[in-house]
């Protein structure tokens, strides 16, 4: 059986380390937490977590290439549970497009980055 592909844009796999916020509907904010992506895109990226994520909507902070912070908000599409501990959660971007180009680049740069440092 054939799952039907939702997604708009290629997704890329990437580690990357981040923070977050959870909020609501205001903007306030509920709780924070760590994790690390697993794939990015232009229209979102799924997280790893070790505790559910039980919002709405979310700010991702992660670092670019110069050690500055950047940050994005996102809705919450779904959030899984993989294993004890584990759990898989669908963001989709809900900034302007110019705001997620920068991000999306930037967490990108972070990770090619990363990976040639652990080569070498």
């Amino acid at each position: 059986m054939k799952i039907n592909e939702q997604r708009q844009f290629a997704r890329l796999k990437t580690v990357n380390l981040i923070s977050y916020i959870c909020i609501d509907g205001n903007s306030n904010p509920l709780y924070q937490g760590m994790g690390k992506t697993l794939d990015i895109s232009k229209g979102g990226l799924l997280m790893e977590t070790g505790g559910p994520v039980n919002s709405k909507f979310i700010i991702i902070t992660s670092t670019n290439t110069k050690e500055e912070l950047i940050q994005i908000k996102g809705a919450v599409a779904y959030c899984r549970q993989k294993g004890p501990g584990v759990f898989h959660t669908g963001i989709h971007f809900i900034e302007t497009t110019e705001k997620i180009n920068e991000v999306v680049q930037e967490m990108i740069r972070v990770f090619v980055n990363t990976k040639k440092v652990d080569v070498e």
